[in-house]
């Protein structure tokens, strides 16, 4: 029997059901030993169409990133360390395809393959021109089609003084459509953070910038060929630093929503065509805006646990109520694991006590959405044994199904 049908018939032994109970736990996959102790600078994991898992390390405010791959049938690649610039690390995920996915870091798109776990810059420089591309932002949508995959984004060389909207075909590494940033006058352009309609099929930025003397700040709505179709006015976010946005904007219906920090304070953003608002909830502090199922959760935490509010179809904020399936999660960790270790032929299993969340405070509880990694369930990664390797701490981290549903 083949190492990959062996690990397939394994990991089939206890996670392959139609979904699993909320906070339940399949079984775990051992990826490898990441830097730092839990919670870990980490995104929820991603899966693509081929069944591929994808685990980004990495964070806005930490100038490292390393991207580890499990392939379906079994195994792990890494070693993918893809960044560009000094300013801003991982800004999360932004979409994927049948066997690939891409991530936003610093000012460089970055494209990982699912097959080999390889990765390499997108659009690194002008095809024709030969000048530095930066970008700013990169909307979380990927156009996957038979005759092209691309997405949205806007870019800047050292000598533009304002930003391009861009179409980027992500299979030809090339652009198309490229407009200028609009008024040709504004100076100070500054990206607060991006999002994506993708019911509608575009992407939002939300920006700052300087003309005739005043201080702007919008969410643009872009549509497929990166042109902008409508501006709405943000009151209160001129003075929201760069990549304020924690996680991404999430859109449902009509409705868009993010949380934003202002490097004290973190406030609910809630927009849609007509209008906008920023509000500090009362009632739990905000870690971000999730999508899942088609509607919209505000997450966060108090002094006694995960919380989570519903965003309704007009913007309103219903109240926080305890997260059980994320409390579920964390009560059905508090036990012995079997971790299946399937990184080298043969397949071994490693016994855990009491693992606990790799990120986040909480199971579930982060700025960026959940993955759907199969019927009611989502990718998450937990934390075992801790290790000082040369001064430096490191912990083995594992990869699990986890079932989830939000009240």
């Amino acid at each position: 029997m083949s190492r990959g049908v062996t690990v397939a018939l394994a990991l089939c032994a206890t996670a392959c059901v139609d979904g699993l109970q909320p906070g339940q736990v399949g079984q775990p996959r051992y990826l490898g030993q990441l830097r730092g102790s839990p919670p870990l600078a980490l995104l929820p994991p991603r899966s693509d169409r081929a069944g591929n898992v994808y685990v980004l390390y990495g964070a806005p405010e930490l100038l490292q990133v390393e991207v580890t791959v499990g392939q379906a049938g079994g195994g792990w690649s890494g070693g993918c360390r893809q960044i560009k610039g000094d300013s801003y690390g991982v800004h999360g995920w932004v979409g994927r395809s049948f066997d690939r996915m891409w991530y936003w870091a610093g000012d460089g798109l970055v494209a990982v393959s699912g097959r080999y776990g390889d990765c390499h810059l997108v659009l690194d420089r002008d095809r024709v021109s030969g000048a530095d591309l930066a970008f700013r932002a990169v909307m979380p949508l990927v156009f996957d089609e038979p005759s092209r995959t691309e997405l949205l984004a806007w870019v800047q060389s050292p000598v533009d003084p304002t930003p391009f909207a861009i179409v980027v075909d992500l299979n030809a590494h090339a652009y198309h459509d490229a407009q200028p940033f609009d008024p040709a006058n504004a100076t100070d352009v500054t990206v607060l953070g991006v999002g994506a309609d993708h019911d509608a099929g575009e992407g939002i930025v939300l920006t700052r910038y300087v003309a005739d003397g005043y201080i702007t700040a919008e969410a643009r709505y872009v549509d497929r060929s990166g042109a902008t179709v409508a501006r709405v006015p943000v009151p209160g976010a001129e003075a929201l630093p760069a990549y304020a946005v924690q996680g991404y904007l999430e859109t449902s219906g009509a409705v868009t929503a993010g949380v934003v920090n202002d490097g004290t304070t973190a406030a609910l953003l809630v927009l849609s065509r007509g209008g906008a608002s920023l509000q500090v909830p009362s009632d739990l502090r905000p870690v971000g805006v999730q999508r899942w199922g088609g509607a919209l959760w505000l997450v966060g935490t108090d002094d006694a646990g995960p919380l989570v509010a519903p965003i309704g179809p007009n913007g309103g904020v219903g109240a926080a109520v305890a997260w059980r399936a994320s409390e579920l999660a964390r009560a059905a960790l508090d036990r012995s694991f079997s971790v299946l270790d399937d990184r080298w032929t043969p397949t071994r299993t490693l016994s855990w006590s009491a693992p606990v969340s790799a990120l986040g405070p909480a199971p579930f509880v982060h700025p960026h959405s959940l993955d759907g990694y199969a019927v009611n369930s989502t990718g998450w990664l937990i934390a075992g044994p801790a290790y000082d390797v040369g001064g430096e701490q490191r912990t083995a981290v594992a990869f699990v199904p986890v079932g989830v549903t939000y009240p």
